[in-house]
């Protein structure tokens, strides 16, 4: 009797889980792709099942007895049952291990419910920070609208190699014991509630690398005064370990702005919100220009994304020329050809420029950008406003040289302009004229991008947006472009 051969395994089986493993850390791939991923077999299974839980995200609900009317933030029972079978699972030592980060937050409109179906708030956080011994590996917490106490906190500080805190409208009180903490991420968005300034601990401990502050101005006369920047200006000693830096914009509204900002010389990355409304805009930009900074501001800034007069402001107040490698400006109302020339004379080592232009009436600043950053590696340039005819812009984009190290160029236009009436829908049939020949609308995209690529071979992402439904690209698919922050005020490294 002869024995079967054993069949040979699949050709996935035959590479080692851990090699596996960093393929798939390190692709983009989002959750859909590696579940699907994870039905191939039971060899990616193992290896891929565990990254879907690497997030643990639990959400509930705001809601309000039937009987009673009273608001509580819950769960449905029945939701709470898939939850806790959920966690059941994820706790396993199999799959305890990947998790590295856990979601708490609230969301949805309030509904009515039965007093007896709802799990509240509070059962539903202990029964999570319970099994928080289960996950050695967790790095990060993050919350929303939730009520944490010092023991939630009492647990978190008890994990190896836990991070990172994101908070988001959280109310807490009582003895927390945050000065524990060596966080190297640390986010605080919206309106803290509870005891006052209980986050500034977390703020001004000298671990923190990341930091990402969106808290709303006081608008009201009686609420609580901003303290934050007050707190980094009095502190003992300057924040030698903070990296990247995001800021909300009302933050230049502040006279001590500027002095917290000279603690934090070790910033290498500056992000500061785009103004909500043009008063605004106009309100801090008629406060910065009563601030000088001085020439020692945040000395080894590399990249910064900041409104017009903000950037205008850091590169005159260098003495010589300013080394940043990112800058992206935006803003109303500013000269767009003297901001880049500016840009131009005093940043030489530049690589990335993102340009929001409040018009583009002309080619002119699209010449300078194209012509004059020879050691541009990376361009994005939108405009909200006005703009050629499409006719010039694809003769000029058609015609131009691109510098020798260009590798990304976008170009968009997304709202209505002026030449809006060559796009119109009712007119499919608009053509544009060159060298004689008349090409259809739809096709001169395509023929413009392949030029592009044909004439600049370095140019591995192109990019042309002129209205939603008109748009050409040829472009990698990434979760994070090189041209968009971070929630910490980092960015992604072009391609």
């Amino acid at each position: 009797m002869s024995i079967p051969a054993t069949p040979p395994p699949f050709r996935s089986e035959r590479i080692p889980a851990e090699i596996w493993l960093q393929v798939i850390e390190g692709s983009s791939l989002e959750p859909e792709d590696i579940a699907s991923l994870s039905l191939v077999g039971k060899h990616l299974r193992y290896v891929a099942q565990p990254m879907l839980f690497s997030q643990i995200q639990v959400t509930l609900i705001k809601a309000r007895y039937l009987d009673t009317y009273t608001p509580v933030r819950c769960q449905h029972a029945r939701y709470h049952n898939r939850l806790k079978k959920r966690l059941e699972f994820a706790t396993s030592s199999r799959i305890a291990y990947f998790v590295r980060s856990l979601s708490i937050r609230v969301a949805g409109d309030r509904v009515d419910i039965e007093t007896e179906d709802a799990v509240k708030e509070g059962q539903i956080l202990r029964e999570m920070f319970q099994e928080l011994h289960h996950f050695l590996s967790l790095r990060s917490f993050s919350a929303q609208d939730i009520s944490l106490d010092g023991s939630h906190f009492d647990l978190l500080a008890q994990l190896q190699h836990f991070n990172g805190i994101h908070l988001e409208r959280c109310t807490c009180t009582g003895d927390l014991g945050l000065t524990r903490f060596k966080l190297k991420y640390l986010s605080l968005h919206g309106k803290m509630n509870g005891s006052f300034g209980w986050w500034i601990p977390l703020v001004t401990s000298s671990s923190v690398e990341h930091l990402s502050y969106d808290a709303p101005p006081p608008v009201l006369q009686g609420e609580e005064p901003e303290i934050l920047f007050p707190a980094l200006t009095v502190l003992p000693r300057p924040l030698n370990a903070l990296r990247t830096l995001r800021l909300p914009a009302h933050a230049q509204l502040f006279p001590c702005f500027v002095s917290a900002l000279s603690r934090c010389s070790s910033v290498e990355n500056l992000y500061i919100e785009p103004s909500p409304s043009s008063r605004f805009h106009s309100l801090a930009a008629t406060a910065f220009e009563q601030i000088a900074l001085s020439h020692n501001t945040l000395p080894n800034l590399k990249a910064v994304g900041a409104p017009a007069h903000f950037i205008l402001s850091l590169i005159m107040s260098r003495t010589g020329r300013a080394s940043f490698k990112h800058i992206s400006v935006w803003g109303q109302n500013y000269s767009a050809m003297e901001m880049l020339e500016l840009i131009r004379d005093r940043c030489p080592e530049l690589e990335e420029l993102v340009v929001d232009l409040p018009a583009l009436h002309t080619m002119a600043p699209l010449d300078l950008l194209l012509l004059d950053f020879p050691a541009l590696r990376g361009l994005y340039v939108v405009t909200n406003g006005h703009y050629p005819p499409y006719k010039q812009m694809y003769r000029f984009l058609k015609a131009t040289i691109y510098p020798p190290n260009l590798r990304s160029l976008h170009i968009r236009a997304p709202r209505t302009s002026l030449a809006e009436a060559l796009f119109r829908s009712d007119r499919p049939s608009a053509d544009v004229s060159t060298d004689g020949d008349s090409i259809p609308l739809e096709k001169t995209g395509s023929d413009l991008i392949s030029h592009i690529k044909e004439h600049s071979p370095q140019i591995v992402e192109v990019e042309i947006v002129l209205k939603k439904r008109i748009r050409w690209r040829d472009m990698y698919t990434r979760r994070v472009a090189w041209y968009e922050w971070d929630n910490h005020g980092g960015r992604a490294e072009l391609p």
